[in-house]
């Protein structure tokens, strides 16, 4: 199997380098998680985050902004905020709180990384508000160094709870806000 994960993460890799392409990119990223187990793409995952790292600071495009911020709701959905930061610091410590939050790092070069907190808002789909949802709560709920960070816990917070009403008043379950019934 580990032959053909390896070919697997090749054509993620030119798929990532592609503006055109880049969202197949992640589907293969989600396809890998949603279908085997952390053990089988463990070694490479710090190697895929560099390439993302990359891209983000060489090329990064609102698509691929939006791209990432979903594989990492996904991500985190799947295996846990925690898990996925670990990952994420083989990279470069500290890194996943850098990107849930507008900062300068390394990987975004004279730009903000403008990923998480910031890209929620152009979130759109059903399936892909729920994902994001769920994910922000995870980390407001599951993942302590996030909780540590009252600040940027507060904005995530707020931000998933705007997202929330958004959807809500948008009618994302089927109906409009304004077609409700009321009271009598």
């Amino acid at each position: 199997m580990g032959g053909h994960l390896m070919a697997l993460l090749g054509v993620f890799q030119k798929l990532i380098a592609s503006k055109a392409h880049d969202h197949e990119g992640f589907n293969i990223l989600n396809a890998i998680i949603d279908n085997l187990p952390m053990a089988a793409y463990e070694t490479p995952l710090p190697t895929v985050f560099q390439l993302l790292f990359e891209r983000l600071q060489k090329s990064r495009t609102q698509k691929f902004v939006r791209g990432l911020l979903m594989f990492l709701a996904y991500f985190i959905v799947k295996q846990g905020p925690q898990l996925v930061s670990a990952s994420m610091d083989k990279v470069q410590p500290g890194i996943f709180l850098m990107l849930m939050q507008q900062v300068r790092h390394p990987y975004s070069g004279n730009n903000h990384a403008e990923v998480w907190v910031p890209s929620m808002s152009t979130i759109d789909g059903s399936d892909e508000e729920k994902v994001v949802l769920v994910a922000s709560t995870k980390c407001l709920c599951e993942y302590p160094a996030l909780q540590q960070a009252p600040e940027l816990w507060s904005q995530l917070k707020d931000a998933t709870i705007k997202r929330r009403a958004n959807t809500y008043a948008t009618g994302i379950y089927g109906m409009h806000a304004r077609n409700l019934p009321t009271a009598a």
